[in-house]
């Protein structure tokens, strides 16, 4: 009986440790995905504020600078789609 006990309590140690390791390993990946989300949110932030300048310039430029100006928009919109479409997989797998 006694060496059942140990066997048994041996075995719960080891699940144990894994367990402790897994839970350290998401943590680490927890804290890179709070990172990477506050740094999308600060490159999202400072795109808006460039295609607001944009539309300001395409306002009061002229038609070759509002093409130029209509093509950074677009680059700038699709940019900011992407790093949204990220920032949902991000919290989507933070909430699992």
């Amino acid at each position: 009986m006694p060496e059942n006990l140990r066997k048994y309590f041996e075995e719960l140690v080891s699940l144990y440790e894994a367990q402790k390791q897994r839970s350290e390993q998401l943590e680490a990946d927890y804290g890179k995905a709070q990172a990477k989300i506050q740094e999308q949110k600060q490159q999202i932030d400072e795109l808006k504020r460039k295609v607001e300048s944009l539309s300001l310039a395409a306002a009061f430029g002229n038609a070759s600078q509002s093409e130029a100006s209509s093509k950074d928009r677009e680059r700038s919109r699709k940019l900011i789609d992407s790093l949204i479409g990220e920032i949902d997989r991000c919290i989507e797998l933070l909430e699992n």
